[in-house]
C-alpha cells in the first residue's frame, strides 16, 4: 500500500476555483483501479489550509494515476492558481519513501 499526504497552501482569491478542481479531480481519481481512497479536507482553523490524503493498492497504481489525463490536468490547473504545496510526503509499507517540506 502506499499512501500521499500533501498539505497544499491556497491563495483565498482562488479558494473556490481550487474547491471545484478538487471536486473533479477527487471523483476521477477515486474511481481509478487501485485506489483504496483518495479525499481532500480543509483545516478546521486555517480556510485556505488544504490537505490531500491518498491511498493506493500499489507503486504501479500510483504511477498509473499521474499518467491519466486528470491528473495532466488537475497539474496545470493548480500551477495556474499558484497553490503551495507546504509538505508531501509518500509512505510505503509502513517506511517514508519520500518526505519534502516545501
Amino acid at each position: 500500500m502506499i499512501v500521499c499526504y500533501a498539505r497544499l497552501r491556497v491563495d483565498p482569491r482562488v479558494r473556490e476555483e481550487f474547491v471545484d478542481s478538487c471536486t473533479r479531480y477527487q471523483a476521477a481519481s477515486a474511481a481509478e483501479a487501485g485506489c483504496v481512497f483518495f479525499h481532500y479536507s480543509v483545516d478546521l482553523l486555517d480556510p485556505d489550509l488544504f490537505y490531500a490524503n491518498e491511498l493506493w493498492e500499489t507503486q504501479d497504481h500510483l504511477d498509473a494515476h499521474e499518467r491519466t489525463e486528470h491528473y495532466l490536468v488537475r497539474r496545470a490547473e493548480i500551477s495556474g492558481m499558484g497553490v503551495q504545496a507546504e509538505l508531501v510526503t509518500i509512505v510505503e509499507s509502513g517506511r517514508v519513501i519520500e518526505h519534502a517540506p516545501r
